[in-house]
């Protein structure tokens, strides 16, 4: 099922009315990280925009491409996209996938944990 700008939109809005509900001292570790994957979001979709225009304008519009070379360019610039896969979420831990994680790129303990330490 593809995905519509509506829906993309109305995520972001979830996301961002889910943050603003977060008023607990105990929730400001959720709260900030939440900021962080809107921030994240909202500049992988602005640039994804912009590599989208920039594709339609010199690729699709380009008069003096056949529609050979139009069709093997959108076929590169999906490929790329494909294997970029910018927006992917997996709910599997970050050691199972094998990536590492840096110190940088966790958030902070819970207070609780961080008063027994």
């Amino acid at each position: 099922m593809p995905v519509r700008k509506e829906d993309a939109h109305r995520a972001l809005e979830l996301l961002e009315d889910y943050h603003t509900r977060l008023t607990k001292a105990q929730d400001r570790p959720l709260k900030t990280a939440i900021e962080r994957v809107i921030r994240i979001f909202k500049s992988r979709l602005f640039q994804a925009l912009l590599d989208i225009q920039e594709f339609y304008e010199s690729t699709l519009l380009d008069e003096n491409k056949t529609s050979q070379e139009k069709t093997l360019e959108t076929l590169r610039i999906a490929s790329k996209w494909e294997r970029e896969q910018p927006f992917t979420y997996s709910h599997s831990k970050p050691e199972q996938q094998n990536n590492t994680v840096e110190e940088e790129d966790l958030p902070p303990p819970p207070p609780e944990i961080s008063q027994t330490r």
